[in-house]
């Protein structure tokens, strides 16, 4: 099938006329184009042969012309429509294929960058966990440093520091005040 650029006019026309007047142009343009079709066979062809009976009127000869005629108009007037009406189902197509590939680009998009920060963000909390288990080792062999020194110096007993030690390992027992 030629394209003859129509398409593009159709889609212009729908979107700013809706779908109910497209399909009405769509409708006379296929009569057209078969009323000038049908002109055409007409006149060139089914005339000079109906031309070519000595009776035009008269016998069996002019009901074949005519019902060859009729049949011709039909297929043509059909042919058309059909042919209008696929090639504005196709671009309809390829225009929601547009639209769709466009929204899953974007979609896509979106979720690779959700990931990246996903990833940056848990590559932070992966170098907070470091640091963090970092500061509480050295705190605990400050912590046993201390005790050790307390309890070398005699300001603590022992069972004071094991006490001290254990409190450490104890769930803080905080309580926030708004």
């Amino acid at each position: 099938m030629i394209d003859l650029g129509f398409g593009g006019f159709l889609e212009k026309f729908e979107q700013h006329f809706g779908s109910g007047l497209t399909k009405a142009l769509l409708v006379v343009i296929g009569l057209a184009v078969a009323t000038l079709c049908g002109s055409v066979i007409w006149t060139y062809l089914l005339l000079p042969l109906a031309l070519m009976i000595p009776d035009p009127r008269s016998g069996p000869a002019y009901q074949v012309a005519k019902l060859i005629l009729i049949v011709a108009i039909f297929l043509m007037i059909t042919n058309q429509l059909i042919a209008l009406f696929d090639n504005w189902v196709k671009r309809k197509i390829r225009r929601q294929m547009r639209e769709t590939l466009a929204t899953a680009n974007e979609v896509s998009n979106n979720a690779q960058e959700t990931l990246r920060k996903a990833h940056e963000a848990y590559d932070r909390a992966e170098r907070v966990q470091k640091a963090a288990a970092d500061t509480l080792a050295a705190a605990d062999l400050a912590m046993e440093q201390a005790l050790a020194v307390a309890v070398g110096k005699e300001l603590i007993t022992q069972e004071q520091a094991d006490e001290l030690r254990a409190l450490r390992n104890a769930p803080p027992n905080v309580h926030w005040q708004a």
